[in-house]
Protein backbone atom coordinates (compact mmCIF):
# COMPACT_ATOMS: atom_id res chain seq x y z
CA UNK A 1 0.00 0.00 0.00
CA UNK A 2 1.46 3.35 -1.00
CA UNK A 3 0.70 6.23 1.32
CA UNK A 4 1.70 9.85 1.22
CA UNK A 5 1.84 12.57 3.84
CA UNK A 6 3.15 16.09 4.33
CA UNK A 7 6.20 16.75 6.50
CA UNK A 8 5.60 20.05 8.25
CA UNK A 9 8.29 22.60 9.17
CA UNK A 10 8.55 21.15 12.69
CA UNK A 11 8.99 17.57 11.39
CA UNK A 12 5.48 16.41 12.23
CA UNK A 13 3.34 14.58 9.65
CA UNK A 14 -0.10 15.62 8.36
CA UNK A 15 -2.43 15.02 5.39
CA UNK A 16 -2.19 11.23 5.15
CA UNK A 17 -3.55 9.67 1.94
CA UNK A 18 -3.50 6.33 0.18
CA UNK A 19 -2.38 6.99 -3.38
CA UNK A 20 -2.01 3.46 -4.73
CA UNK A 21 -4.57 0.92 -3.61
CA UNK A 22 -4.53 -1.65 -6.38
CA UNK A 23 -6.08 -4.33 -4.18
CA UNK A 24 -9.14 -2.26 -3.19
CA UNK A 25 -12.54 -3.53 -4.30
CA UNK A 26 -15.98 -3.03 -2.83
CA UNK A 27 -16.00 -6.63 -1.61
CA UNK A 28 -12.96 -6.07 0.62
CA UNK A 29 -13.70 -2.49 1.71
CA UNK A 30 -13.64 -3.35 5.43
CA UNK A 31 -10.35 -5.24 5.07
CA UNK A 32 -8.84 -2.36 3.09
CA UNK A 33 -9.88 0.28 5.65
CA UNK A 34 -8.33 -1.75 8.49
CA UNK A 35 -5.03 -2.07 6.60
CA UNK A 36 -5.09 1.63 5.70
CA UNK A 37 -5.65 2.65 9.32
CA UNK A 38 -2.89 0.32 10.48
CA UNK A 39 -0.43 1.69 7.89
CA UNK A 40 -1.20 5.27 8.92
CA UNK A 41 -0.71 4.40 12.60
CA UNK A 42 2.65 2.69 11.98
CA UNK A 43 4.01 5.64 10.00
CA UNK A 44 2.70 8.18 12.54
CA UNK A 45 4.58 6.33 15.30
CA UNK A 46 7.96 6.92 13.64
CA UNK A 47 10.29 9.67 14.79
CA UNK A 48 9.82 13.19 13.49
CA UNK A 49 11.12 13.63 9.97
CA UNK A 50 13.39 16.40 8.73
CA UNK A 51 11.51 18.99 6.65
CA UNK A 52 12.61 19.81 3.13
CA UNK A 53 15.05 22.61 2.54
CA UNK A 54 15.45 24.95 -0.41
CA UNK A 55 18.59 27.03 -0.12
CA UNK A 56 18.48 28.12 3.54
CA UNK A 57 14.70 27.93 3.96
CA UNK A 58 12.81 24.97 5.41
CA UNK A 59 9.70 24.00 3.43
CA UNK A 60 6.78 21.61 3.76
CA UNK A 61 7.39 18.44 1.77
CA UNK A 62 5.13 15.66 0.50
CA UNK A 63 6.65 12.24 1.12
CA UNK A 64 5.54 8.81 -0.05
CA UNK A 65 6.25 5.42 1.48
CA UNK A 66 5.28 1.88 0.54
CA UNK A 67 3.96 -0.30 3.34
CA UNK A 68 4.02 -4.07 2.82
CA UNK A 69 1.71 -6.53 4.53
CA UNK A 70 2.72 -10.18 4.75
CA UNK A 71 0.18 -12.87 5.51
CA UNK A 72 1.26 -15.58 7.94
CA UNK A 73 -1.19 -18.12 6.50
Amino acid sequence: MDISFVIELDGSMTSFQVYDHYFYTESNENYFSQLRDYAFRVVKETEHWNPGQIQDNFVRTRQGVRVYFISKN
